[in-house]
């Protein structure tokens, strides 16, 4: 048994290392605490919209805190992140594989730009010299809707003009006829997402839409010159990830202008 006196040392000590503890994170350089949010958002995007979409589940190990590796390139302005712990279900017959994270940062603001990738073949090897340790907690769960700003307005409206541009390019070609007005979702999406999708509730199609440039990723050069795009498949109302789109979507209408020898601009576009 304790004694009185030792019991009040064990509480001071415990105290003091939680303080410790909770002032060293407080104390963590700017680029890691940019670099941790930034994957926290990158998970959420799979969880949400990636991993819950048409090509299946990522199973994370929600709400576990597990030790990562953190690699800064200070020149080229990247980060390599990587761990055992964090791992992911992808088949019943091969339940684990270590994930390997690779992004973008700058003085104010970081984002993980993909897993894999050119830094997928032995991370450790690659930068074990300059690796640090820091912690992190998987999200338990995502988050479907974020705050609006000037930033991601500009961004949905230049998602809407991406779509309407296609939209009229094919109507123009006679390829085939989208009707007027032309209802589309845009999957939520945070302004530092990798990608978002469209759904065109009209012809069921979903379209997935790069929403930075690797190259530059705090760049605005898909937000003047139009996003690139890719059709996914076609998906009915009622499939789960549609559904996700539609409930917690951006909701816009197009009006599609008539085609013509000349580009011409949209005549309207609003809220639904």
């Amino acid at each position: 048994m304790l004694s009185r006196v030792d019991r009040f040392l064990l509480i001071l000590i415990l105290l003091f290392s939680a303080s410790f503890y909770a002032q060293a994170k407080n104390d963590e350089p700017p680029s890691l605490l940019l670099i941790r949010t930034a994957l926290n958002n990158y998970i959420n995007y799979e969880i949400c919209w990636a991993g819950g979409g048409p090509h299946g589940g990522m199973l994370y190990r929600f709400g576990k805190t597990v030790i990562l590796s953190l690699a800064v390139s200070k020149d080229e302005k990247k980060f390599y992140v990587w761990g055992d712990d964090l791992q992911y279900s992808i088949e019943l017959h091969h339940p684990s594989l270590t994930d390997n994270y690779y992004g973008a940062y700058s003085n104010h603001m970081a984002a993980i730009i993909g897993m894999g990738g050119p830094f997928a073949i032995a991370p450790k090897r690659l930068v074990s010299v300059s690796a640090e340790k820091f912690d992190f907690t998987i999200p338990r769960q995502c988050v479907m809707t974020f705050p609006p700003s000037s930033e991601k307005t500009a961004m949905v409206n230049a998602i809407v003009n991406t779509m309407t541009d296609f939209v009229e390019q094919v109507n123009r070609e006679e390829q085939f006829q989208y009707p007027s007005p032309l209802h589309i979702v845009i999957a939520n999406f945070d302004v530092n997402y990798p990608r978002t999708f469209v759904y065109i509730e009209e012809t069921h199609e979903v379209y997935a839409l790069t929403l930075h440039d690797i190259t530059n990723y705090f760049g605005d050069t898909f937000l003047k010159e139009g996003y690139p795009f890719s059709l996914i498949n076609y998906f009915s109302r009622s499939n789960p990830f549609v559904r996700k789109i539609l409930k917690y979507g951006i909701h816009k209408e197009i009006n599609i202008s008539r085609p013509g020898p000349s580009k011409q601009t949209v005549s309207a576009v609003g809220d639904r």
